[in-house]
Order: C-alpha cells, then structure tokens, then sequence
C-alpha cells in the first residue's frame, strides 16, 4: 500500500514531521470507519464505504495512478469512459474495504452468502488436505479467497506486504486476521513459503502486482516484470498452481471458485522454462478476471514501466 493515502510523497518525504501528522491522521480516520462499519446494518456499512471512497479518490494519489493504469491497459477506451471506470474503481474500494471488516459476517454458513465451487481436478487433492499453491490477482473481492481455509478446514498461510504506515499496519494485520488463515510478512521470501509446503499447508498469494524484480511476462499487451516464485514452487514441490477467484453478486453474495490448476504445456523443458510458461499462463488467467469487470481491478499502484507511466499521463 501506499505510504501517504492523501499526502503527495514528494511533499512527506520534504517535511518529514507533516508525514508523520498524516499517517496518523489516516490511520484514525481508517479506524473511525471499521468502528462505524461494525455496527451498521451490512448493506449500510458497504454503501458508507463506497460513497467515502467516491468522496476521497480525487484526493488521493491514487487517483492518478489508477488512471494511467486504465489508459495503458485499456487503449481502446475514450478519456470520458476511463474517468467513469476510474470513479467505478474507487466505489469498488469502498467494497474492498467492506468486505475486510465484515468478512466473518459474510462468512456466516446460516446466511449462504458465500457459493463454493471447486475444479473436479481438484476434488481428491481438497478431501486428502494436500498442500496447493494458491494464486489470486487484486480482483473482486480477492481477500476473501483467504476463507477457502475456513470452508475446506485445510491449513492455509498466505503473505501480506505490510503498510509503512504503523498504525495502519496494525490495523490491516488485525482485519485480516478474521479471514482464518494464518499470515505470513512477504519480506520472508520462497524458503518461507518451502517450509509451509513442506508442513503440509497451503500457501496463498495475491500476485498479479508489477515487481522490481521478476522475469518479463505479457500483461494487457505490454512485457511487465512478473512474480515466478508460486510456478517454481509447485514445480519443486509437486503441489498444484491453482488460481482462486472470489466474484461479487448482487446483495453482497459471493462465488468463490479454485479453478483448473495452471500446468506447464511443456514438461521436456527446464524447469525455470516451465516456470515462465507457467507464469505467463497465471498472468492470462488475471488478464480475464480484469477484462470480466475491468471495475473491480484495484490498480492502485504503478503496474507497467515507468516508460509508459509517463507517457500514460498525457492520455
């Protein structure tokens, strides 16, 4: 997440102490609106959500960044259509931010919010409780995929990157913690995801972000450094790439679906071969949730190069 919600990160990084009233103050408004989110009626704490999201996108700096992601992804858009995707966007947020606080009511089995689909392929590796590496991009209601563990009683740990903003890192750690699966900091790298297959738990990872580092894949059309680390692992492991998607439907209603595994078309090459291919495969299947509803995708960071970030802000 970013550093600043509201604060230009030019401007915190010049008055260092102007920073730091911010992150404060952010992280108490965030907190004011889980308290206020708890105790109103569900359909009322999404629709106070979204409409403080409407209220402070423009404000923010992520504002901007959606835009340029729209612009590069979707070319074929006129500027009036990106700005009515981008206001979308943001209402979606406001969904996000719902479904974090709210996820243990939404879980409720009285209830039947939740449908649960899995692959056939899927079905004797679910019973027998085997380790999958489990895969998901910032779609839909992507951090409920997490309650896969709570449905199909399997151990599951999955990583965050944690927020720069203290308080608010403490926040998000406590929210997520009521998904049901254990959490794991991203700083512990692939020996740490190892060690959990090897104990026999699935991982979970949310990886369809631009890395610094990562092998060149096709995202919307554009070569963009991707995270090979899940693929290597169910290669080395034997354990399936499997990607989770968690749809919204009317009425805050929810289809979650382990999908196909993503396997490698060619298992004569190496394995770091296999890796790539594997990747690039995971990347399309990201591709499609995004295209499905484009509004839903939480581009809030830099996707692409920098090279096209800058051009995109003229579009």
């Amino acid at each position: 997440m970013a550093e600043h919600l509201l604060l230009p990160k030019r401007l915190a990084r010049a008055f260092p102490r102007l920073g730091v009233l911010a992150q404060r103050m952010e992280s108490g408004f965030l907190r004011a609106l889980v308290g206020l989110l708890r105790i109103l009626p569900i359909a009322c704490s999404f629709a106070l959500a979204r409409g403080c999201m409407r209220i402070l996108g423009p404000l923010t700096p992520l504002w901007d960044k959606v835009s340029r992601n729209h612009a590069i992804a979707f070319p074929e858009l006129g500027a009036s259509s990106r700005r009515a995707l981008r206001r979308q966007t943001f209402s979606h947020l406001g969904d996000a931010i719902a479904e974090l606080v709210l996820a243990p009511d939404l879980y409720a089995p009285e209830d039947e919010r939740i449908e649960w689909i899995a692959d056939p392929s899927l079905l004797d590796i679910l019973a027998e409780g085997r380790p999958m590496v489990m895969v998901t991009g910032h779609v839909g209601a992507w951090q409920l995929t997490n309650m896969i563990s709570r449905h199909w009683g399997i151990p599951l740990t999955s990583l965050y990157a944690e927020e720069s903003n203290p308080g608010l890192a403490e926040l998000m750690l406590e929210l997520r913690n009521g998904l049901g699966c254990r959490w794991l900091p991203s700083a512990g790298g692939i020996r740490t995801l190892l060690e959990e297959l090897r104990a026999g738990h699935s991982v979970g990872l949310a990886c369809d972000t631009r890395m610094d580092q990562g092998e060149p894949v096709q995202f919307f059309g554009h070569a963009v450094l991707s995270n090979t680390v899940p693929a290597r692992l169910a290669l080395r492991l034997g354990a399936p790439l499997v990607p989770v998607l968690a749809e919204r439907l009317p009425g805050q209603r929810y289809r979650i679906s382990l999908q196909a595994p993503v396997t490698a078309p060619d298992t004569a090459r190496s394995a770091s071969e296999q890796a790539l291919e594997m990747t690039a495969a995971m990347m399309v299947r990201f591709e499609t949730w995004v295209r499905d509803t484009p509004a839903e995708w939480m581009c809030l960071s830099r996707r692409f190069t920098k090279e096209q970030d800058k051009a995109a802000r003229y579009q």
